[in-house]
């Protein structure tokens, strides 16, 4: 009798294990690890590992709009790579190494964002347009601002301060950018957990019609999602521009498509309601080790994009779909 309670018990926590995405994360972030380990030791040295950080907190950047965009039901922002890119175009050419110019930086960077999710509100919310239809004409308009702006070759680069901040470390294990990514998943999460504007986010992207008739003002709500999210695409073009210091037009594209596998990963439902930016960092994480895997395998950008598609496939499918009904 002992032995089938034990039993009984063992099954009910691997049960809620796997049903806990954020810890199936975690633990396709130790073997894809331990891989990277047996193809190289190197995989397993402390600079290494800072670098995985950095890059992980930068795709996490990438994901932090997207989150708040899916969590409330809005759909899918596909302009994140165009904002980034032109947040990054905006912070090399506007502080031209120079300290100086980084308030004015920062200030231009949160109000293109701003102005972007602002016409993507617009178009979803207003004049309801898809999320995807709406979103991927604005990432033509910001790549097209992007040439005219930088005449198709941005010049200049982060100030000193800034790239400290992007490329140091205080160990070799430990860049100054990870505090910077600790900051931002605690100022997501107390948003969406503790404050009444994260809970009526949740509460339109479960059921907008049910929101809506508790008296929440669900399109507001979703409209100000993809506002914010604007603002942190384009804010997470500037760490990347920290990040990289060199920067070009349309350096940020390929972070679309990881951007979206990372919040799944993570656990975030592309039907809406359901989030945490914690679980979109752990999923950037998986990719990153999985990109510096693929790299090791001397695989090309296009092969990694591949492998991004597959895998937000393989979660989706895993994770998404409706519960059997019994009859």
């Amino acid at each position: 009798m002992a032995d089938r309670d034990s039993s009984s018990a063992f099954r009910g926590f691997l049960r809620r294990f796997q049903d806990n995405q954020v810890l199936m994360a975690l633990l396709m972030a130790a073997v894809l690890y331990l891989v990277g380990g047996i193809f190289t030791v190197q995989f397993f040295s402390l600079g290494n590992i800072g670098s995985l950080i950095s890059l992980t907190v930068i795709l996490g950047f990438a994901g932090a709009g997207q989150t708040l965009v899916v969590s409330s039901g809005g759909g899918i922002d596909l302009s994140v790579g165009a904002v980034m890119s032109l947040g990054a175009i905006i912070a090399a050419q506007t502080m031209r190494d120079a300290d100086a110019g980084t308030l004015l930086s920062i200030a231009l960077i949160v109000g293109m964002g701003f102005a972007a999710g602002l016409f993507n509100a617009v178009g979803v919310i207003l004049t309801r347009v898809p999320a995807l239809v709406m979103t991927m004409a604005t990432a033509n308009v910001v790549a097209a601002v992007q040439w005219i702006y930088s005449g198709g070759f941005p010049t200049g680069h982060p100030g000193p301060l800034v790239k400290f901040i992007g490329t140091a470390r205080i160990l070799p294990f430990l860049p100054y950018l990870a505090f910077v990514g600790v900051a931002m998943v605690l100022l997501i999460e107390f948003g969406l957990n503790r404050t009444v504007y994260g809970k009526q986010m949740f509460a339109v992207g479960n059921n907008l019609q049910a929101a809506y008739l508790s008296g929440v003002r669900a399109k507001l709500v979703q409209g100000a999602a993809f506002v914010l999210a604007g603002v942190l695409n384009a804010l997470a073009g500037f760490w990347f521009a920290a990040f990289n210091v060199y920067t070009a037009v349309g350096s940020c594209n390929i972070y679309v498509m990881p951007s979206i596998a990372a919040l799944v990963i993570g656990g975030t439902s592309m039907n809406g309601g359901k989030g945490s930016y914690v679980g979109t960092m752990v999923g950037a994480l998986v990719l990153t080790l999985l990109g510096s895997l693929l790299v090791l395998m001397q695989t090309d950008e296009a092969g990694r994009q591949i492998a991004y598609g597959l895998v937000l496939i393989a979660v989706l499918a895993a994770y998404n779909r409706e519960p059997k009904i019994r009859l």
